[in-house]
């Protein structure tokens, strides 16, 4: 998997210390099922699941919070950008 990390990511390339630091902070906070990145897998393997139920519960607040950002600063530009009263 990691070098799907590592084609996704380009600013990660030749950073695994990095990303395997990364993920073994999520396995040990049970966000994901396999402990490391390094390992061989069959084609159906590379595209399995690998979260956990707290870890897909984790990601959907995750998308709440930064949907919500997001309506917020479009809201905010909307407001910036309004046209001025004619006078």
């Amino acid at each position: 998997m990691s070098h799907l990390i590592e084609n996704a990511f380009a600013e990660l390339k030749g950073k695994r210390d990095l990303y395997d630091l990364i993920w073994k902070d999520l396995f040990s906070r049970a966000l994901v099922t396999t402990d490391g990145l390094h390992t061989m897998m069959t084609g159906s393997g590379i595209v399995a699941k690998r979260t956990t139920e707290i870890g897909k519960l984790f990601l959907d607040y995750v998308k709440i919070q930064w949907s919500n950002h997001n309506t917020r600063l479009k809201k905010d530009w909307q407001i910036r950008c309004a046209p001025l009263p004619a006078s």
